[in-house]
């Protein structure tokens, strides 16, 4: 469970960065 947890919350950064550029 950490690991789709952890993976998640990486999507969720790359979308933030993509979003922002």
């Amino acid at each position: 469970m950490e690991e789709a947890a952890t993976a998640a919350v990486a999507l969720n950064l790359k979308g933030r960065l993509a979003l922002r550029v």
